[in-house]
């Protein structure tokens, strides 16, 4: 009798375990790590977005403001099958980041390879200083 207590206790403690795991894990966010690189001509951005496809991230570009988003769907349990362990993070991200530097729009180009995302934004060229002749009346 004693065994099949200690059995379902064990059980029950496993099931609790695993629950207030999953609750922690879902309380919070998780933020894709990013690199900046700024060089005469451009700015590269490499950020890490393992798990998603191509197709669920968004770039946006309003003003002087880039903007990364998407969201990791937490995989599904099998019936027959549990967590043992959640350590990944899942859910919706988002990062902003304030350009310094008038950037060329048309210019943009964006990779996405082996969860890597690679931003190389151009940076617009100024005409330059410009000499301005006195004219006469």
């Amino acid at each position: 009798m004693s065994l099949l207590l200690s059995r379902e206790m064990h059980d029950l403690q496993s099931q609790m375990h695993r629950l207030f795991t999953e609750l922690e894990t879902e309380g919070r966010s998780w933020t894709p790590a990013v690199d900046v690189v700024e060089n005469k001509e451009e700015i590269v951005l490499q950020a890490e977005i393992p798990g998603l496809s191509k197709e669920e991230i968004s770039i946006e570009l309003l003003g002087d403001t880039l903007r990364i988003s998407g969201e990791r769907q937490r995989q599904q349990v099998v019936e027959g099958e549990q967590f043992r362990r959640l350590e990944r993070r899942y859910g919706s991200f988002s990062r902003s980041f304030q350009l310094q530097t008038e950037i060329d729009a048309d210019g943009i180009a964006a990779t996405f390879e082996n969860g890597v995302l690679t931003l190389r934004l151009p940076k617009k060229q100024s005409a330059g200083p410009r000499q301005i002749e006195i004219g006469s009346r």
